[in-house]
């Protein structure tokens, strides 16, 4: 922008300019013949690189009200700026250099082509310059923030995982108005096998299901895609690999039809080698998940041999506890896996002699006190295994009560954990509804009265309280229905 009070002198810088040129593109050229004028231009023009601006116009300090206005009230810090004045008494070289955010000082007297060409060569580098360095400012930003994103979403699942990755790869590549003009594909990698994950571009027509993108790219080029590093299958195809150690375990290929500058590029890695820390990541995660799923299953599956009641008691308890959960405010995970540990609760049973433990009819105080070595027992089997922490709570503290009269140790109120305490409730009606060696069942409607009668002595008055909610409900009733089908 030529910002001159004198339109000779625009007429004569742009004959000067009229064959620049930098990087392949030549200059488009607005003109102001105020500051007042400028400005208005200016909030119709964003991207301006070089302003050539003239002191004395409306006022004999305009031109520097102006540089004010683009640095400070517009916060415009990329754009270059080059003063030019046939007055330098009124703006002296220094005194303007030293208190005002300029690329440059010229005299009109020193105004000529080759001077012209040397000073707006420079400022328009430096604009470009600077706005790559915003552009990698606001690339690693947006990393910073997508992330925990992608996290959680590889947390749920890899499909979804795979889809905010290459949204991401798009983000990075072209601007959003420019997404039609590059094409591009996330495979997930199983040996010399490769699976479509999710496409844009001119890759949603392909096969999902059985195309081997693999074997689609050798037929471009035969390249190793074993590196962790982006590979330029030609000048409009990259191949960029997601690395777990040595491992390819998937890639993204992308084709563009424009130019991908370095920068960009180096973000891509930077973005995708962190995505291949979050796969890592996960699939240990679930791995180990896994892991301990099994060994619930497993040890439920030895308590089943053990003692068929005991299996079923161990189904009912898991409903139970994941409803009361729910009802208490604990989100569907956290409600699951109180539930899944309160399968264990009773883990300890394998160890109390089978003349106790399936003794009809009323225990003596001795025997008793080997019954209630169970949660003892169970903890300490509990505490042997990797994970299980939250299992060997409940196995531990399910028979505190909230005054304090419950056993192994105890516990008054909340010095037993949530978890526990829900367990507690919940097994105790279950014993009273079901048909024991030792006992007949008892209607619901007296486990109730039980339960009510001893919320705040034996139990939780809030557990109680939620349990009390979900009977109102009918859906105690239903998980008893459920379980005995």
């Amino acid at each position: 922008m030529l910002v001159y009070d004198d339109p000779d002198i625009i007429q004569v810088t742009r004959l000067s300019l009229r064959n620049f040129a930098f990087s392949g593109g030549t200059l488009e050229i607005l003109e102001a013949n105020s500051a007042a004028q400028a400005i208005e231009i200016l909030h119709e023009h964003d991207d301006i690189a070089v302003f050539i601006v003239d002191v004395v116009m409306e006022t004999a300090h305009a031109g520097l009200d102006l540089v004010e206005y683009i640095r400070n009230t517009m916060r415009n810090q990329i754009s270059r700026i080059i003063i030019s004045t046939g007055q330098p008494g009124l703006a002296p070289e220094r005194y303007v250099i030293d208190n005002f955010d300029i690329d440059n000082y010229l005299t009109k007297t020193e105004l000529t082509s080759q001077n012209l060409y040397a000073k707006l060569r420079l400022a328009i580098k430096g604009y470009r310059d600077l706005n790559q360095l915003q552009k990698n400012r606001n690339g690693l930003r947006r990393i910073l923030s997508q992330v925990p994103k992608i996290y959680h979403f590889a947390r749920k699942s890899e499909s979804l995982f795979f889809k905010a990755v290459l949204d991401q790869v798009t983000f990075f590549c072209l601007p959003d108005s420019n997404k039609d003009r590059v094409n591009t594909v996330i495979a997930s990698v199983k040996g010399n096998n490769a699976k479509i994950e999710y496409a844009t571009g001119s890759f949603l027509e392909l096969n999902q299901d059985s195309a081997n993108i693999i074997s689609l790219l050798r037929k471009h080029q035969n390249k190793k895609y074993q590196n962790a590093v982006p590979i330029d299958l030609s000048s409009k195809k990259i191949l960029i690999p997601l690395n777990i150690f040595d491992e390819t375990v998937a890639f993204v290929y992308i084709e563009h039809n424009c130019q991908i500058m370095q920068a960009e590029r180096a973000l891509l890695e930077v973005f995708l080698n962190q995505c291949s820390s979050i796969l890592e990541s996960v699939r240990l995660y679930n791995n180990l998940d896994k892991a301990y799923q099994q060994s619930i299953n497993t040890l439920a599956q030895i308590a089943e041999f053990k003692d068929k009641d005991t299996a079923e008691h161990i189904n009912r308890i898991f409903g139970y506890t994941e409803k009361i959960a729910t009802e208490m405010g604990q989100g569907p995970e956290m409600a699951y896996k109180w539930a899944q540990a309160a399968r264990l609760h009773d883990i300890g049973k394998m160890g109390i002699p089978d003349t106790i433990l399936l003794k009809p009819g009323k225990l003596t105080e001795e025997e008793f006190d080997i019954m209630r070595q169970h949660t003892t027992i169970g903890a300490s089997i509990l505490g042997e295994m990797y994970d299980m922490d939250l299992a060997q709570d409940i196995a531990l503290s399910h028979h505190e009560h909230w005054d304090g009269s419950g056993y192994p140790e105890g516990k008054i109120a909340d010095q037993t954990s949530l978890p526990a305490r829900i367990v507690g409730i919940a097994d105790v009606f279950d014993a009273l509804v079901n048909i024991r060696c030792y006992k007949s069942a008892w209607s619901i409607e007296e486990a109730i009265q039980y339960i009510k009668a001893k919320s705040g002595s034996q139990f939780d008055p809030a557990v109680t309280d939620a349990f009390l909610k979900l009977y109102d409900e009918g859906v105690i009733e239903k998980l008893i229905v459920k379980n005995k089908a």
